[in-house]
């Protein structure tokens, strides 16, 4: 199984190449609740999915970005947004 440092980049591109999406925060949600451990195949646990998210909002902190990348602020409070709309619903019990 990847870290969550690789899905955190992967999700991160994920946000960024689907940014304009009206199902974006919902399709995410969906994909980090369907991950699974590859030898147990248990989900992953509260804690596992904040630390996921975590490393998915360390993906758009300024030092994430490469030199030049403009608009960062714009576009960040997008990104942020969007985390934080994903781990409210994370965090909500079924």
């Amino acid at each position: 199984m990847p870290t969550f440092q690789d899905l955190g980049k992967e999700y991160a591109t994920y946000i960024k190449q689907h940014i304009d999406s009206p199902t974006l925060v919902s399709d995410l949600i969906a994909k980090i609740k369907t991950l699974r451990y590859t030898k147990s195949g248990e989900s992953l646990t509260e804690v596992d999915t904040t630390t996921l998210v975590l490393e998915i909002e360390k993906q758009f902190s300024p030092e994430a970005q490469p030199r030049g990348f403009k608009n960062f602020a714009e576009d960040s409070r997008k990104f942020i947004q969007m985390i934080q709309m994903i781990k409210k619903e994370l965090g909500k019990k079924e």
